[in-house]
């Protein structure tokens, strides 16, 4: 049975407050349109189908035992052409639990399909949204699709300010808030997933998938050099691999090697600080 928050007891559609997450697939338009030209379509349909979309069954899609449940899912995904919606129900009153849980699969879908030459633009906002098997509607979904359009310009998932006030009011209650990890900033103050932090667990460093990252974009650099639309964005990822890497200098395993060499431009990419959130800056000076 399909049975979902977006539905009441009667099994009404209703609005839910929600996040909502917007993605695009870099160029993957640009590339079909190309293959096609030349013939190749079906190549580009099968690399797609073997690598893309078991990563999106397997971390983002529901899975079976999500309606098995005595309770309705509280999130739905959509995925269409080269884009893919995901929504969240916003439950709690903090919505710390549902952040989490959107953004953890999402920065693995992330890490993934990167390393397998797809790079993703996106948005994430928050507000009334509804999903179902066919439908997908909502202010929502708006603002998740117009900050992936017109805001996001690089390969990267920017958060709307709405959901920026709702990642710093969170951070107010921890010390050392678990944001700082897996956000980071830019110096125009754009708030974004840090999808390169999955390579780390327990203090081990994945660095096969580090070194594939870094193949990739220097091979896309190489490929662009004379396109002015589509280089800039590939620049952006560089400059973010470089300064993921430089956080890693003195781990085990680090080499220089796994760096893209080159003159990036200064995006002022940093990690998420608890100073940035004025209401956990609020909290510690009650607590002095």
């Amino acid at each position: 049975m399909y049975w979902t928050f977006y539905y009441d007891q009667e099994q009404r559609p209703q609005l839910r407050n929600s996040y909502c997450v917007f993605l695009d697939f870099l160029g993957f338009t640009d590339e079909i349109r190309v293959s096609a030209d030349k013939g190749e379509e079906e190549a580009v349909f099968r690399r797609f189908m073997t690598e893309i979309v078991p990563l999106i069954k397997t971390l983002i899609l529901p899975q079976a035992a999500d309606n098995d449940r005595q309770y309705p899912r509280r999130w739905d995904a959509k995925v269409f052409s080269d884009n893919m919606i995901v929504g969240h129900v916003v439950w709690t009153e903090d919505g710390e639990a549902e952040f989490g849980r959107t953004l953890v699969p999402l920065m693995e879908f992330q890490l993934r399909a990167a390393c397998s030459g797809y790079f993703v633009r996106g948005g994430w906002s928050l507000g009334n949204l509804f999903m179902d098997e066919t439908t997908v509607f909502g202010t929502a979904l708006l603002d998740a699709y117009e900050l992936e359009s017109k805001q996001a310009k690089f390969p990267r998932i920017i958060l709307s300010d709405e959901m920026k006030e709702k990642v710093f009011r969170q951070m107010s209650s921890q010390a050392h808030p678990a944001h700082c990890d897996y956000l980071i900033v830019d110096d125009a103050g754009n708030l974004m997933t840090h999808y390169l932090a999955n390579t780390i667990s327990d203090d081990e460093i994945e660095w096969g998938a580090i070194v594939a990252h870094s193949s990739v974009i220097r091979d896309r650099l190489s490929d662009h050099a004379s396109n002015e639309r589509v280089l800039p964005k590939y620049k952006w990822l560089a400059a973010y691999h470089n300064f993921f890497c430089e956080s890693l200098q003195n781990a085990p395993g680090y080499c220089v090697d796994v760096k893209i060499p080159g003159d990036f431009p200064d995006y002022g990419i940093r990690r998420l600080q608890t100073k940035d959130s004025p209401y956990h800056a609020a909290a510690c000076n009650q607590l002095q």
